[in-house]
């Protein structure tokens, strides 16, 4: 009876701190992560750039043709520094099956105008981008960023490489030719860098397709300028532009969400751990305070009160520490789970990077519940010790 007693306090003390432990480091990991979405850079420029939008009409090639007259209307303006068609980041994902090197599997697309890396300032490490001929003419070439070269083709020159991607859905597969790697972005999301993307010639992507536009100067200046030169063109076509700054719009917006739930994920962490501490700490105070007639009898029988007290927290520990071992295996199974739903390659991450073994977060916190159960098993001892042994013979 004893034994099986004592059997339960034990495991009412393991089940306490795996639960604890799960929480606990399961709300630190999003913490921590999301405390970094504050300092996360995109990798590419966004002050001063513009998405344009406008109604270029139902015909593909007619409104590519009026986005190439706005293009070299706005070039022309002291207000614009750079002109680009392309994909705007943050604002949505293409991903497309891609096979490639080693195998197969998934990229992000993008399309991206002759003009695409300098107006967002992204360096090529290796080769070219395309020309304004190449871009036009709809070639069959492509940039893949340095991610992308590292998986497909790891410890290869990517350069002149060929892959294949099914643009459609629909098992039909387009041949392109590598002429450069560019620098990893964070274009999908500022969580995390791409982890695979490709970017290609405009008309192979129309529908991802936009105008963008870097001014100089006054912003507001700027924009009216563009709204002019439209109008030059179609007095409908300025009537119905608009604009968008990546700065104040997609990058604000992803950094105010983390924001946001960083907040949350910080009430969250503090919830957990003060639940947890008191929890633990009524646990293991409750099974010291059991043992008052076991310290009695001990201290009467000439036992040093230091050791009795030594004894009694190791004794309490021994659960906390079997508790810690499961517990921490626990947390780090959901972490890994949580972190197997990047495997899309426009998944977000809400840990920012942060790995699901995190030793600060897993070492931290198991620290901080053994100082919890050692003081809870130490507090009540320290009482007991002060009882006279007679009375402590006769506890009930």
């Amino acid at each position: 009876g004893g034994w099986s007693r004592s059997r339960l306090r034990s495991l009412l003390v393991a089940t306490q701190v795996i639960v604890s432990m799960v929480l606990l480091i399961s709300a630190g990991l999003l913490m921590r992560g999301l405390s970094r979405a504050q300092v996360a850079e995109p990798g590419y420029e966004t002050q001063s750039v513009y998405s344009v939008y406008g109604d270029f009409g139902p015909d593909p090639v007619k409104a590519a043709a009026l986005e190439r007259r706005l293009m070299d209307r706005f070039q022309n303006l002291p207000e614009v520094r750079n002109v680009a068609l392309g994909t705007t980041p943050l604002v949505g994902t293409w991903t497309v099956q891609i096979m490639a090197g080693t195998g197969s599997g998934r990229t992000l697309a993008s399309s991206a105008s002759d003009t695409y890396f300098d107006l967002f300032g992204i360096p090529l490490v290796r080769g070219r981008h395309l020309t304004r001929l190449e871009s036009e003419q709809d070639a069959n070439l492509a940039v893949v960023s340095e991610a992308t070269a590292r998986k497909f083709w790891p410890g290869e020159d990517p350069m002149g490489r060929h892959f294949k991607l099914d643009l459609n859905w629909r098992g039909i597969y387009t041949d392109f030719e590598i002429i450069g790697v560019a620098k990893d972005v964070r274009f999908a999301s500022l969580s995390r860098v791409d982890v695979a993307r490709v970017y290609l010639a405009p008309k192979s992507a129309r529908w991802t397709t936009g105008l963008l536009v870097r001014t100089v100067g006054d912003s507001r200046r700027a924009v009216a300028a563009m709204r002019a030169a439209a109008g030059t063109i179609d007095p409908r076509l300025q009537a119905g532009l608009s604009t968008m700054n990546l700065e104040a719009g997609p990058v604000q917006l992803q950094r105010s969400f983390a924001q946001i739930s960083a907040t949350f994920a910080a009430i969250l962490a503090a919830l957990a751990l003060a639940l947890a501490g008191v929890g633990i700490y009524g646990v293991m105070s409750y099974l010291v305070s059991q043992r008052v007639k076991e310290i009695g009898v001990r201290v009467a029988l000439g036992a040093k009160a230091g050791d009795v007290l030594f004894s009694v927290v190791v004794r309490g520990l021994r659960p906390v520490f079997c508790g810690l071992a499961l517990g921490v295996a626990g947390a780090a199974g959901l972490s890994a789970l949580l972190h197997a739903t990047l495997a899309l390659p426009g998944s977000a991450d809400f840990f920012y990077g942060v790995p699901f073994y995190d030793p600060a977060t897993f070492l931290g916190l198991s620290v901080f519940l053994v100082v919890v159960a050692a003081v809870a098993s130490a507090i009540p001892a320290r009482r007991a010790l002060k009882v006279d042994p007679m009375i402590a013979l006769r506890y009930e």
